[in-house]
């Protein structure tokens, strides 16, 4: 073979070396084992002075608009904002309700005192909720979202009501 026709077959001769030379493995690289799709956030949303006024309004500012959800007038199909009413005799820790459910399907803290809201957001990124309840002062939080090798990692907030500090 003469030299020029060595000179044409040398990219492919270092491509096939180096394929060789880099060698296989037996078993594919390890990737994380992720869970499902995840909320960006779980907010607990409790009143510094008892259970949460009955006219309480979350309202959730993210990229795709703003969602609202009203304690006295749940939504009946939430996109973005879904809250679970945890009633007061059950204790703001405990996520317990009286067991009913309401039209939209999720558990409901039934007529009494609301001792907090739990809520996930859905927002895929950072968000900025704002939580209304007479006798108490406009509570605004910027929500940052975080992620992790498996995408939206689900961040705990609680949120209370008439603390100077929000609460966090």
């Amino acid at each position: 073979m003469a030299l020029p026709d060595l000179l044409r077959l040398l990219p492919a001769l270092c491509t096939g070396f180096a394929l060789v030379s880099a060698g296989c493995s037996s078993s594919p690289p390890s990737s994380p084992t992720c869970p499902g799709p995840r909320a960006a956030f779980h907010v607990i949303i409790t009143a510094k002075n008892g259970p949460l006024p009955s006219d309480t309004v979350v309202k959730v500012a993210y990229g795709g608009g703003i969602e609202e959800y009203d304690l006295a007038s749940p939504p009946d199909q939430p996109e973005v904002v879904f809250c679970t009413k945890v009633d007061a005799d059950a204790g703001a820790g405990s996520g317990a309700t009286d067991g009913g459910v309401n039209d939209a399907g999720t558990p409901d803290a039934g007529s009494g005192p609301v001792a907090a809201l739990s809520c996930d957001l859905w927002t895929n990124a950072a968000a900025t909720i704002n939580i209304q309840g007479s006798g108490y002062p406009v509570l605004e939080q910027q929500l940052e979202a975080e992620k992790d090798d498996c995408g939206i990692k689900t961040v705990d907030y609680s949120l209370v009501l008439g603390a100077s500090d929000g609460g966090i």
